[in-house]
């Protein structure tokens, strides 16, 4: 009977898998937040967070599960994602005389 028990326990998660977890939240609450945000400034302040979220994740689960070629995507996804298309957004932006959709 207590063999029959045992077996029934729930699994505590690993670091990995915890980790993994708490950062898709964090990217799930940054998505909140790019709704709620009325410039375009800030949403794109707010895509280069969550790019940068998204790279961390994929580290995690690189590690994890053991995958190098993961590692690769991360870095290459953090250099476009949270870097250059940020950079090359904002300075279009700053170029406009005109407000564009609420970024004055």
């Amino acid at each position: 009977m207590m063999m029959h028990l045992i077996a029934h326990l729930p699994t505590v998660p690993s670091f990995f898998d915890g980790t993994a977890n708490t950062v898709a939240v964090i990217v799930l609450l940054i998505e909140f937040g790019m709704l709620r945000a009325s410039l375009f400034r800030a949403q794109v302040h707010l895509y280069a967070v969550q790019s940068a979220a998204v790279s961390v994740l994929a580290v995690v689960v690189a590690a994890g599960r053991g995958l190098p070629d993961l590692f690769i995507l991360a870095g290459v996804s953090f250099l476009l994602k949270a870097v250059i298309v940020p950079t090359v957004i904002l300075r279009l932006l700053r170029g406009t005389k005109t407000e564009i959709a609420g970024s004055g």
